[in-house]
C-alpha cells in the first residue's frame, strides 16, 4: 500500500470511490470535491495499492482569533479495503498535515448512525464534543467529535450548553 497526496489524475477515482461509500444525497458534487481539493487550506491524502486509488481524505484547516483548526472533510476507504488498518493511517496524515500548520485540534462530523466511522473516530482518539439534529439529509443527527493535536499553551473547553468557549468558535460554526 503506498500512501500519497492527490494528483490531479485521482480525481476520476475519487468520484467513483464517493459513489461506492454513500448514498447520492450524501455525496459530495464532483464539482465540490474538485473545488475542496484545490483550495489552499486543504490537504489530500490517498491511499493506492498496486495502481489503484482504493481510499482517500480531506483535511481543511482555517484561523480564528486564538488559532488554527483543522477538519476533517471526509474520509473513504472502499469496502473491500476495509479492515486493512487503511483508514486509520489516513487519519494519521490528515492530522499530520493539519498539525504542520500548527492546528491546535481537529473537528469532524459523523451520522450519528455510522458506527463503523464512530469506532474508528474514537479508536483514533476523538471525543464527542457535541451533535446536531437535521444536521444531513432525511434528518439524520451529526455528532460533533474533536481531538486536541497537542499543540503548546493551547486549550478546549466546552460548556453546558454545547457551545465551543475558545480558540476554534469560528471554525465550528462555519462547519456545522
Amino acid at each position: 500500500m503506498i500512501y500519497r497526496r492527490y494528483r490531479a489524475e485521482d480525481l476520476t477515482a475519487l468520484g467513483a470511490i464517493e459513489e461506492r461509500c454513500f448514498e447520492p444525497q450524501l455525496r459530495f458534487t464532483p464539482t465540490y470535491l474538485r473545488q475542496l481539493i484545490k483550495r489552499d487550506e486543504t490537504a489530500t491524502w490517498v491511499a493506492e495499492d498496486d495502481g489503484t486509488v482504493v481510499g482517500f481524505a480531506i483535511v481543511e484547516w482555517g484561523k480564528s482569533a486564538g488559532g488554527t483548526g483543522g477538519y476533517l472533510q471526509i474520509i473513504e476507504v472502499l469496502p473491500e479495503w476495509r479492515g486493512h488498518g487503511i483508514d486509520t493511517r489516513l487519519m494519521s496524515l490528515a492530522e499530520a498535515s493539519a498539525s504542520n500548520v500548527k492546528a491546535h485540534a481537529m473537528l469532524l462530523h459523523v451520522d450519528a448512525e455510522d458506527k463503523a466511522a464512530i469506532r474508528l473516530y474514537e479508536r483514533c482518539g476523538y471525543r464527542r464534543r457535541g451533535g446536531k439534529g437535521h444536521h444531513y439529509v432525511r434528518g439524520r443527527a451529526a455528532l460533533l467529535y474533536m481531538k486536541d493535536l497537542g499543540q503548546q499553551g493551547w486549550t478546549w473547553t466546552w460548556n453546558r450548553r454545547s457551545k465551543a468557549t475558545k480558540t476554534l468558535l469560528p471554525l465550528l460554526l462555519h462547519n456545522m
